[in-house]
């Protein structure tokens, strides 16, 4: 979906932005947290930093499934958001800068795939929020 509908599609349903983010963030929590463990040596991320860049999204499906079904002035909630899924980038990238040297292939290919995925979504969660808010 094109950016442009992905973000009209948002404007109609900002609430299911919450859920889309919480759905992204379990599905990193899994990958990071169990698959990316047991296969160390073929990903090259180091099993603590992998825990690290599992727990984060942890967070975000809690608080992610808490805005989706109980918050109702959803633009703050939703900036909210966006700021930390850029922290969480950020100590991505940080991260992988610092085992530049153990990471594989594999692994750069899920973490800028990942990366390109949140952004997208944090900009769309950005600019939704900005409108909401604007109103």
């Amino acid at each position: 979906m094109p950016f442009n509908q992905t973000t009209s599609w948002a404007m109609k349903h900002p609430q299911k932005l919450f859920l889309l983010d919480g759905l992204g963030a379990l599905f990193s929590a899994v990958m990071l947290g169990i698959v990316f463990v047991e296969l160390e040596m073929y990903i090259g991320i180091p099993k603590a930093t992998c825990h690290l860049l599992a727990f984060i999204p942890c967070l975000f499906v809690v608080y992610d499934f808490f805005c989706y079904h109980f918050v109702r002035s959803i633009g703050p909630f939703l900036q909210i958001i966006g700021i930390m899924n850029i922290a969480y980038v950020l100590l991505s990238v940080s991260l992988a800068m610092l085992h530049i040297e153990s990471i594989t292939f594999m692994g750069f290919g899920y973490l800028f795939l990942e990366i390109v995925m949140v952004l997208f979504l944090t900009v769309v969660e950005l600019k939704v929020a900005k409108r909401i808010i604007g109103k």
